[in-house]
């Protein structure tokens, strides 16, 4: 029982000490409105291809973190077994680091494929305001959230903001 109890504490403390981007809808309506993308004065076209990227990013976030709370119910579930299986937990939580993985992977992605598509005077504006990941103690929120940190030109945290 003990055995169980410093399992159950170590994987969840490590499930909830992953860091997780900030990739629902409001935050990237808030990016959108709120500075970058105003500065950048896209033309007609690009707003249009922005948009498309902005909905192909979100669509595939969506069932990703679909995904990752139900491979978390799983992992609950395996965790409340009668007689808990470790390789079946171990397992669990390497898959939902895979997730998670690639949910930071296609926010990477989706960052290059805003700066292909810009001018390069566009591309300046872009660069300097990107949003940085950072893992900050008074960024984080409860579940170790990373929080944007959008360092300007002489890294100040000008524009960082709680959800």
């Amino acid at each position: 029982m003990k055995y169980f109890l410093v399992m159950v504490l170590i994987s969840t403390a490590t499930l909830w000490a992953q860091p997780r981007w900030i990739d629902d809808d409001s935050a990237i309506q808030a990016h959108r409105e709120g500075g970058v993308v105003k500065m950048l004065k896209l033309t007609d076209d690009q707003q249009k291809q922005f948009d498309k990227l902005q909905s192909e990013l979100q669509k595939k976030q969506i069932a990703l973190r679909s995904k990752l709370e139900t491979m978390q119910i799983d992992l609950r579930e395996i965790f409340r077994a009668d007689k808990p299986d470790q390789g079946k937990i171990e397992s669990q939580i390497s898959d939902i680091s895979k997730v998670q993985n690639e949910m930071k992977l296609n926010h990477v992605g989706h960052w290059f494929s805003i700066d292909k598509m810009l001018t390069p005077e566009q591309q300046m504006i872009w660069r300097e305001h990107r949003p940085m990941m950072e893992m900050r103690g008074g960024m984080k929120g409860s579940r170790g959230e990373m929080r944007p940190f959008r360092g300007g030109r002489h890294g100040h945290g000008e524009g960082m903001r709680e959800r």
